[in-house]
């Protein structure tokens, strides 16, 4: 049974490191804590998110449409949740998508590194409450 469930926890470490990013929600920050790395007239969520994950950030922010925010753990508990609707905005690059809305609001994804780090954290908590133990 352990070399099951050690299986699994491989298959999802693995799953993790290939996965791409995923939506996180709306979030209301503050200029300082949202500011722009960049402006696009192409901006997407997805395009945000591998910029962001390339520069090794776990969650990446869209904002007014236009903009795109990198940030790490500590900037992300800076913000705070926010209902759907504001974040309103759609994005320049693909008008179907929503990025963020105005007044600080920014529509924010986990990056593929958040989602590695993400089931990292969640394999080492399932090891440490004796979830998986080997023979």
């Amino acid at each position: 049974m352990a070399r099951i469930l050690a299986a699994s926890a491989v298959l999802l470490l693995l799953i993790g490191v290939t996965s791409a990013q995923s939506l996180k929600g709306c979030y209301r920050g503050n200029e300082a804590s949202v500011s722009a790395d960049e402006t696009s007239a192409h901006m997407t969520n997805e395009g945000c998110a591998v910029d962001c994950n390339a520069k090794g950030h776990a969650y990446s922010a869209t904002g007014e449409g236009q903009y795109c925010t990198c940030m790490g753990q500590a900037e992300m508990q800076s913000l705070t949740v926010a209902s759907d609707a504001e974040c309103d905005s759609p994005c320049t690059g693909d008008l179907s998508q929503k990025c963020g809305g105005a007044d600080d609001f920014v529509t924010v994804w986990i990056t593929a590194n958040g989602t590695k780090r993400s089931l990292v954290e969640r394999l080492r908590e399932a090891l440490k409450e004796g979830h998986m133990t080997e023979e």
